[in-house]
């Protein structure tokens, strides 16, 4: 038995890891998951401890922010943050979620040199696509600032200096992938979740010790810069030691017009993604101002804590799912999405009732101002608690070659997102935003609940 055999055996071992991995896997036991299950539930333990200790910088990092900056100055770092994330989308071609599902496939039919060339045209793609748009977007910015009420000059310089985030995030985010693809799923959170925020938490406490009063919006992102640099030397060493040596060696072979047939849906349905989950903070900053922009990202933020379990458990059973679907094991697919739906649905409840209840004292945290927000906070606690009742139902479609019918999906949740947006932000400033998230989040996991049912086979929520 090689080492590699030795890693699987200890990851399905009822008996080996931590008492969350035990835990975890006691539950999938009873629901009947068998193999695969324990072997899931033990990679989402390591992915939600990932996930926390993610979650746990993000939250700090964005205290240390408000704190140091004040309201303002962190409203000028968050617009120009969600940005990158948005442009990330395109930037990634959606190759991201096609190498988890490629890789994964490629690897145990052998096909060395397809996934070779699989891997070297979406480094290559990724990479001048994400510099074309950061620089597409910071020439937009600076022409419309002159005739803005609301985008002033020090939120465009913040864009700027964040431009670069773009390709860097980009190629971190497509080495994470392939580990992902790999099957090493806790390994694969290590540079975003790990290295990524507290190395920046660090440069932030040294700047706040150190050098009182230097830290402003664009000095933060260059920080995040720094740290981003370390992230992706990281996944980058860890990727290259985990693929098998015969795709080193094996002649590339290519199949753009293919691959380009399943990314670009991918794409779109990514791009929906993040526009329902970022269009907000940037339509409140560009209609309102950078200080409502900070307000509004605080209560996002809080909001997100919801999604702990839902992200963990999901970056695990993506590569289920889709070897499952290789299989065409739909019985042991049914049970296994189904047993992970439940098991995220009751792990989120219990942090949105303590959101919900204490959010003012949450807010407080950072600082007085921030309370202002509690109201968008609660509603958007309520959005995250539906996407998770309905289940990873982006993640099963894509994962099992559906990807058309999550852009269709998805793309109606994204038009009414932004068509709510521009009607309540006006009238309703922040509290218009988390409604307009809501009602998009309610049509998006209905309208893909209901497409996993027809061409998967499969009931995804957690009744």
């Amino acid at each position: 038995m090689n080492e590699h055999d030795h890693q699987e055996g200890r990851e399905i071992d009822p008996d080996s890891g931590s008492l969350l991995q035990r835990l975890l896997r006691a539950v999938f036991s009873k629901l009947g998951a068998g193999h695969r299950g324990k072997k899931l539930a033990g990679s989402a333990a390591g992915v939600f401890t990932m996930k926390i200790t993610a979650m746990t910088g993000a939250f700090l990092i964005s205290v240390l922010l408000s704190r140091l900056l004040g309201v303002s100055g962190y409203g000028q770092y968050a617009y120009a943050i969600a940005w990158v994330q948005l442009l990330l989308v395109p930037a990634l071609l959606g190759t991201d979620r096609l190498l988890v599902r490629e890789v994964a496939a490629l690897n145990i039919h052998k096909e060395w040199g397809t996934l070779r060339g699989l891997l070297l045209r979406s480094q290559q793609g990724v990479f001048l696509t994400s510099i074309l748009l950061a620089l597409i977007l910071g020439l937009v910015l600076h022409l419309i600032e002159p005739f803005s009420k609301s985008i002033d000059t020090p939120m465009v310089i913040a864009v700027w200096v964040a431009m670069p985030l773009v390709p860097l995030f980009a190629m971190t985010r497509l080495r994470q992938t392939i580990l992902l693809g790999l099957d090493r799923a806790t390994l694969s959170q290590v540079p975003e979740s790990l290295i990524q925020p507290w190395l920046l938490i660090l440069f932030l406490v040294v700047a706040w010790l150190f050098l009182p009063g230097f830290l402003s919006p664009n000095h933060a992102l260059l920080f995040q810069a720094g740290a981003g640099v370390v992230a992706m030397g990281y996944a980058v060493f860890q990727s290259r030691r985990y693929l098998p040596g015969h795709v080193r060696t094996a002649e590339p072979q290519f199949q753009v017009s293919v691959w380009l047939r399943s990314s670009l849906p991918i794409l779109a349905v990514a791009g929906i993604q993040m526009i329902n989950t970022r269009i907000d903070i940037l339509m409140v900053g560009s209609l309102m101002g950078a200080e409502s922009a900070g307000l509004y990202t605080v209560a996002n933020r809080g909001a997100q804590l919801v999604l702990l379990v839902y992200f963990a458990v999901n970056a695990a059973l993506a590569p289920t799912v889709a070897s499952l679907w290789t299989e065409k094991n739909i019985e042991r697919l049914q049970d296994v999405v189904r047993k992970a739906t439940r098991v995220t649905f009751l792990g989120s409840l219990p942090i949105a009732f303590i959101l919900i209840v204490g959010g003012r004292w949450f807010l407080l945290i950072f600082g007085e101002a921030f309370v202002a927000g509690l109201p968008a906070l609660i509603v958007l606690c309520l959005a995250q608690l539906v996407t998770v009742f309905f289940g990873a139902v982006g993640t099963v479609l894509m994962m099992t070659g559906h990807e058309r019918q999550a852009a269709v999906g998805a793309a109606v949740s994204a038009l009414l997102n932004i068509g709510l947006n521009l009607l309540l932000i006006p009238k309703f400033g922040m509290l218009g935003a988390a409604w307009a998230l809501f009602t998009g989040q309610v049509v998006a996991s209905l309208v893909m609940a209901v497409l996993v049912k027809a061409k998967v086979g499969i009931r995804s929520s957690a009744l």
